[in-house]
């Protein structure tokens, strides 16, 4: 059997924290090479990065408004700000890639990068994972069940 090794990240937290180890902000398609052999090094084939799509700006106005999640937010991490709450990867509003990641056009680069030294990128796309707020609400109805 040949088994694959699955490697899966929030696409957000990688981000921050590899910006945090260079000193630099970083794109997903300007994470250093380095990064993607090290994990190949390790043994993953795959690498899942969860989170990449447009997330809903209504969702998450609605996270910062209930005072049960704000108080989970000041156990969960203390003294965070608005700023840190960035929405639900879970309520998608466009199936393009999140600008706070980078730029969709360079989706194809980070692919490129990740297949240059052998491993493949997983996205995924899951239809209860869209949000209110998505287009589709209002011009695909029909692709909803519909329930009060």
């Amino acid at each position: 059997m040949n088994n694959k090794f699955l490697y899966e990240a929030n696409a957000q937290l990688l981000l921050r924290r590899l910006s945090e180890k260079y000193r630099e902000p970083l794109r997903l398609s300007t994470i250093p090479m380095q990064e993607w052999i090290s994990l190949r090094n390790r043994g993953f084939d795959l690498v899942w990065l969860m989170g990449v799509w447009q997330r809903s700006a209504g969702a998450r106005v609605e996270a910062l408004s209930h005072p049960a999640l704000r108080q989970e937010y000041d156990v969960a991490l203390p003294g965070w700000t608005d700023d840190d709450v960035a929405g639900s990867p879970y309520a998608i509003s466009g199936y393009t890639l999140d600008t706070t990641l980078d730029d969709h056009a360079n989706l194809a680069i980070l692919k490129s990068k990740l297949n240059d030294c052998g491993l493949g990128l997983i996205l995924d796309f899951i239809p209860n994972h869209v949000a209110l707020d998505h287009p589709w609400t209002v011009s695909h109805p029909d692709r909803f069940i519909q329930g009060r």
